[in-house]
């Protein structure tokens, strides 16, 4: 079991790492993509389950996202996008014990 100290410092750096790539939006398409594999990759190199972050066909999933990624542009406000990480880790874990 991983201490939740531990877990909220691994949410945290994967929304500022995430949030911050989206920011710069480095390539003309597929930023989002990559951000979301990236935050996967981070997520397996602490040892915990990819992020599934059910934004894809999911119209209200996919506006809270865009809505925390504003707070993230406008504000630096990473507290919505860490929420959305945390509840999506908590998910994959649930379902990996199913």
């Amino acid at each position: 079991m991983q201490k939740a100290e531990d877990q909220s410092k691994v949410v945290e750096v994967i929304a500022v790492v995430h949030g911050e790539f989206e920011a710069i939006h480095p390539f003309r398409e597929g930023n989002g993509r990559v951000g979301r594999l990236m935050a996967d990759l981070m997520a397996l190199q602490s040892g915990r389950s990819t992020v599934v972050f059910n934004i894809e066909g999911k119209p209200r999933n996919k506006k809270v996202y865009f809505d925390a990624m504003k707070e993230v542009f406008v504000n630096k406000d990473y507290s919505h996008l860490m929420k959305i990480i945390e509840e999506a880790l908590e998910k994959a874990i649930e379902k990996a014990k199913k």
